[in-house]
């Protein structure tokens, strides 16, 4: 039965003179349930209002915290798209538009010098052919922070770029130093458009003038292999100590010399303290490759060594780990529009000086701790030193506690909200054109293949292709691949070729002196059996209908039907298996077997081999090449095919008489056609070869 539709109606109409609704047709009666699933009634844009509240308290309000309360608040269950689409609505509204940003960054820098006079702000633009004008750099160095920096801090300076990750594209240049406590020391920070020469000179020419570097005398810079980067340190700051962060230089290491010994090595050279240890170390690297010591010696190792350093700095450090641990603490800020960016580094500064000089007012000793730490650490072999006092104790601390205290005195200003920032009349910049980097743009930092992953990794143990060293197909040289190879091509040496087919003796168990010549292989130990005529035996024995022979390794006796003995030597060839033993060699060298090879598949010794090579003067009077081409010796099996051999017929009656006077027959010799030829011509063929063919009183039978 078909169920009646819900009478529930509303009807209503706007009123022209205010603003709201009118009800004119109301059924308030249900007969259904609620339905849950009206999601399309809730748009991004209405939501987004809803939600102004929660992100001003939370920004980094998550989007399946916003569906939970939506769900709870609203009775209505959305997606996690339209969820994510409602927070960047909400935000936008928030911060700001991307061009109402760019458009008041006047406004905001004359709102900073106004609030904390003495900082240095500098803004460019760039101005087209048309007058328009675009965003171009800004820079910010507050009075507050160079003023601690020049009373207290130490003589190095951290140099880094990171990417922003949000809608304002480009790359935040920073300068970070060391306070007292050997702690992270935010100087300066701008925003360009890409990171090049012209952008670092620019960048180090207002640092210089801000903290009165001059030609960098007496000052260390510590940065990464950037060619831009190194290149305007040089003209800027021509004195100064350039340190290499070494993380960036066994990162580019590892990608031709990977390893655990190459990475211990290369450490311990890095931290070396004085000169003759570090000789010491790179001689270790030296004997394991010299190509991997001329490549760290390529790499200056006065920049990135510690036994090369400037003592009086106070800094021993040898990688640039301050910046990366900065660019982390402002990762969130890095997604947001230019101005809250700014104001988001501005607070963070603020907060941390307050707080910096709250914890040094808990401080018991006037050392710094990091100080004593690294002295107790030192204390640990002093009972091994011998003190040479040279006057009374007297005991310097330099960097101490008022030092660290003068540095956090002085703060960084509050600033107006943007609703009170002043007028000015300059013509507003427009965001800076889209420079769209190939590929999908990347919101965490790419780690690299020696840094350990965070411990919610799923892939900790995953086993890769990484640091493996590939070869190039072009050049045949290791270390790249032939994509990316410029050498020129280089023709391989052709490979041994491979031997076809199943060896026609089997080394193991086929020997002439047990089971035949050119191996009856058929029999679980070695022999072969045939039914008419063939070869067979148990033990490497051979047994034929024509004739039956045994041949052992001391010795052997040959027995035949029509009667005789025959005694053979121990380490000479029958003369009867010299001509197929013969013909065996052959095709093994014809195998490329080597002559080790053919004593071991043919069981011979060293006289046997002598005898072979005597008889090689003379092999072809008893078998000539014709014959050997025109009746090839093959080994016969039950399912084997029968192959054709052409009739001749005797030269002479002598022949054919003469064929009766031999007396023996070599039993593995087996003559198979598809014609049946007649006795007369497979003996006078016999005697061709100069086999020995059977009496007369034995018939030659065939298959």
């Amino acid at each position: 039965m078909k169920s009646q539709p819900c009478p529930f109606r509303v009807h209503a109409s706007r009123m022209t003179q205010e603003r709201s609704f009118q009800i004119k047709t109301l059924v308030d009666e249900h007969k259904c349930v609620r339905n849950f699933n009206i999601s399309n009634l809730l748009s991004p844009r209405w939501l987004a209002r809803h939600f102004l509240k929660e992100l001003i308290m939370k920004p980094n309000l998550k989007c399946k915290e916003m569906q939970s309360i939506i769900r709870t608040k609203f009775h209505c269950g959305v997606s996690w798209s339209k969820a994510y689409r409602t927070r960047c609505r909400a935000m936008t509204i928030i911060d700001g538009k991307l061009t109402e940003h760019y458009a008041r960054v006047w406004d905001y820098c004359h709102e900073l010098l106004r609030s904390n006079p003495g900082s240095t702000v500098q803004v460019g633009v760039t101005v087209n052919p048309d007058e328009t004008t675009y965003f171009h750099r800004m820079y910010l160095c507050f009075k507050a922070i160079k003023e601690g920096w020049k009373i207290g801090c130490r003589r190095v300076i951290g140099l880094d770029g990171s990417f922003l990750k949000g809608t304002c594209k480009g790359e935040l240049l920073t300068a970070i130093g060391r306070d007292a406590n050997n702690q992270v020391y935010p100087i300066a920070w701008a925003v360009v458009d890409i990171e090049n020469k012209a952008n670092w000179k620019w960048f180090l020419e207002l640092l210089t003038e801000d903290l009165n570097l001059l030609d960098g005398g007496g000052f260390t810079v510590i940065s990464d292999q950037h060619k831009g980067l190194l290149e305007a340190t040089k003209e800027v700051l021509p004195n100064v100590e350039h340190r290499q962060c070494a993380r960036h230089i066994y990162a580019n290491f590892r990608k031709t010399y990977s390893g655990v010994e190459f990475k211990n090595m290369f450490w311990a050279a890095s931290l070396s303290t004085v000169e003759s240890e570090f000789l010491r170390k790179m001689d270790d690297i030296k004997e394991v490759n010299p190509n991997a010591y001329e490549h760290l010696i390529a790499r200056d190792p006065h920049t990135w060594c510690r036994a090369f350093f400037r003592t009086d700095v106070a800094c021993e450090a040898v990688e640039n780990g301050i910046t990366e641990c900065f660019n982390a603490i402002i990762l969130d800020a890095r997604k947001k529009p230019l101005l809250a960016m700014f104001e988001e580094i501005r607070l963070y500064m603020m907060d941390r000086f307050y707080h910096m000089l709250q914890k040094a007012e808990k401080w018991e000793s006037v050392v710094c701790p990091a100080a004593i730490k690294k002295m107790n650490k030192f204390g640990e072999d002093l009972r091994n030193w011998n003190v040479n006092p040279s006057g009374p104790s007297i005991f310097e601390a330099r960097n101490g506690l008022e030092g660290f205290k003068a540095i956090y005195a002085n703060n960084i200003l509050p600033v107006n909200g943007r609703n009170l920032w002043p007028r000015t009349s300059y013509i507003k910049p427009l965001p800076p054109l889209a420079r769209r980097m190939p590929g999908r743009p990347t919101l965490k930092r790419k780690r690299h293949a020696t840094e350990s992953q965070d411990k919610y990794s799923q892939n900790k143990m995953k086993v890769t292709g990484k640091g493996r060293t590939v070869q190039c197909k072009n050049c045949l040289q290791r270390g790249h691949n032939k994509a990316s190879c410029k050498n020129p091509k280089v023709t391989p040496e052709p490979k041994p070729k491979k031997k076809m087919g199943r060896p026609r003796l089997d080394p193991d168990i086929s020997h002439w002196t047990r089971g035949g010549v050119r191996g009856g292989v058929r029999d679980s130990r070695g022999g072969a059996r045939g039914s008419r005529g063939g070869r067979g035996g148990n033990r490497g024995g051979a047994v034929g209908n024509t004739g039956d022979v045994v041949a052992n390794r001391g010795g052997g006796v040959a027995e035949v039907e029509g009667g005789g003995v025959a005694e053979v030597e121990d380490d000479t060839i029958p003369e009867k298996y010299l001509v197929h033993l013969w013909k065996a060699m052959q095709d093994l060298k014809q195998s490329r077997y080597s002559t080790e090879e053919i004593k071991k598949s043919l069981s011979l010794t060293d006289s046997h081999m002598k005898q072979l090579n005597d008889y090689n003067d003379t092999i072809e009077q008893v078998l000539p090449m014709s014959m050997e081409e025109e009746y090839p010796p093959q080994i016969e099996t039950q399912d084997r095919d029968e192959e054709n051999i052409p009739e001749t017929q005797p030269e002479s009656e002598e022949e054919e008489e003469g064929i009766n006077d031999t007396h023996e027959l070599p039993v593995h010799l087996r003559i198979v056609k598809k014609r049946r030829p007649s006795e007369r011509i497979v003996k006078t063929k016999l005697k061709k070869m100069g086999c020995v063919g059977t009496s007369s009183n034995s018939p030659l039978e065939l298959d």
